[in-house]
Parts: C-alpha cells; structure tokens; sequence
C-alpha cells in the first residue's frame, strides 16, 4: 500500500502563499485572497471512516494528550464551533503523518480531515496559532 505524503508546511510568518507550491494555490501570484470568516469556513468531514483518505490539518503535535498545546488545540477547535471531523490521539492512526511532518512516529496529534487540500488551507487561515502542517492522509484506528 503506498503512503500518501503530499505535505504542506505552514509558515510561522504567514502571508502570500509561503510554503505552498504554485500547483496548490489558489490564487494567482502576488494576490491574498481574504482569510474566510467562520460563517463561510470549509466543513471537515462528517465522520472519520477507517482506511479514508482525507487531507489532515494538524493544529498541534506533542508527545503527550496532557500536554498544555494539545489542550489549547482542542479548546480552540471547539471554540470555532468545529464538532465533528476532528480528533486528537497517536499520530501513528494517519498513515504517512509522521513521517511528512518530521515527528516522531510515537507523538500525539490534534487534527481536522478535509476532502480537498484547498479546504484544510482555507480552514488553517481561521486558526488563532500557525498549523504544523496539511498532509494527505489514510486513517486508521477509527473503528
């Protein structure tokens, strides 16, 4: 089975298009497009399927569920109102995210599944706090 690594890293800085290859973005160069508001945000998914392949927005990736940005990660999501197509566990249940991101493969991770790759750069630019990356993802431990 291959694993899937397409990855995008966020910029600490923000702005423009940083990190993003020119094929990914969706805008033409030297233009910003508006961050979109939270009554037009993109939805994750309804539910987290075992084996799906969704684009993976990681809010946050520590080594322990305790650890005070996994928290804030979490209270954050649900101060956007997000309730559904997100979860916060091992990094190991999306095949390829660890290796993508460059953490290790035992860390925990809070994430938000989108079905496009423009979705989850959409939704990260609502974010209060950069993102530690976008990756393609196949899911498990969602049974």
């Amino acid at each position: 089975m291959a694993v899937l690594s397409s990855l995008i890293l966020m910029s600490c800085g923000g702005g423009g298009n940083d990190g993003v290859s020119p094929s990914a973005a969706s805008s033409a160069p030297g233009t910003v497009e508006p961050s979109p508001t939270q009554a037009d945000r993109p939805e994750p998914v309804s539910s987290i399927k075992q084996g799906g392949t969704y684009w993976a927005l990681y809010v946050s990736v520590a080594n322990s569920v305790n650890d005070a940005d996994i928290k804030l990660a979490e209270a954050n999501l649900r101060a956007l109102g997000v309730k559904g197509g997100w979860s916060s566990g091992d990094i190991s249940c999306d095949e390829g995210a660890a290796k993508a991101l460059g953490v290790p493969s035992d860390s925990v991770a809070v994430a938000v599944y989108f079905k496009t790759q423009p979705d989850a750069m959409a939704f990260s630019a609502l974010l209060s706090t950069p993102s530690v990356g976008i990756v393609q993802v196949k899911t498990y431990c969602a049974d």
